[in-house]
């Protein structure tokens, strides 16, 4: 509310020629906020692009903004160093699993009273 009364005092203060000035320079800086966003949304499809292709799928979008840059050339860069980065931790994470001992058997490997019994009468050998 107050811009809108300092807008229209600082109007009423010009001449013609220069309001129309003013409300030029007003729109094209507007243009250019506008342009900026629009390059902005498409850099951030474009990373998405990357991101799919990398063969990462489900990502949030605070990972977007981290990597978008203005620089077409720096976001790539990003999206690459960001995808070498994670594939090193799962694998050096899936390694760190698969070096893991095997889980310990908790069932015993003994013969049931029955099991021997019918070991010693057929005089078989078990298992």
């Amino acid at each position: 509310m107050k811009d809108a009364i300092q807008e229209a005092e600082k109007l009423a203060k010009m001449n013609k020629d220069q309001k129309n000035q003013y409300e030029l320079e007003k729109l094209l800086k507007e243009n250019e906020e506008l342009k900026a966003e629009k390059a902005l949304s498409q850099m951030k499809n474009e990373t998405r692009s990357m991101l799919n292709e990398s063969g990462l799928e489900n990502f949030d979008d605070q990972i977007v903004n981290i990597l978008v840059n203005t620089d077409a050339e720096k976001t790539r860069k990003n999206v690459e160093s960001f995808t070498n980065i994670l594939n090193q931790m799962v694998k050096s994470n899936v390694e760190k699993a698969l070096r893991q001992d095997s889980p310990v058997s908790t069932q015993s490997n003994k013969m049931t009273k029955d099991e021997e019994s019918d070991y010693l009468v057929s005089g078989r050998k078990c298992l």
